[in-house]
């Protein structure tokens, strides 16, 4: 199993709240993992809840539009920032996503 899928399992496992049910632990999650784990966790629920994901003394999420493309920075570091320091790299994910068929 890839190191892609492998933490895509383990964050399912942590998001439908089997992870403390488990009798053998997949891996051994430092101090700092949960504390990502509870924002993440809030930021769903607000949004959820209430179309936006700020709120509860969280970091703020602000959205990101076609004149300020960003992305939330999560864990050693909490924020926004822009997705690439390099316009163009961002645009050829962009053309490159476009060629994909919508599932």
């Amino acid at each position: 199993m890839s190191r892609l899928h492998l933490d895509e399992g383990i964050h399912q496992i942590n998001c439908i709240g089997l992870r403390e049910t488990m009798t053998t632990p997949m891996v051994l999650h430092a101090t700092c993992d949960y504390v990502v784990e509870e924002r993440m966790s809030n930021y769903w629920a607000n949004f959820i809840r209430t179309g936006n994901p700020n709120g509860d003394e969280l970091p703020e999420f602000p959205p990101s539009t076609k004149e300020k493309k960003q992305t939330m920075w999560l864990g050693i570091s909490w924020g926004s920032g822009s997705l690439s320091a390099d316009d163009s790299r961002v645009q050829f994910v962009e053309g490159w996503l476009a060629t994909m068929p919508e599932w």
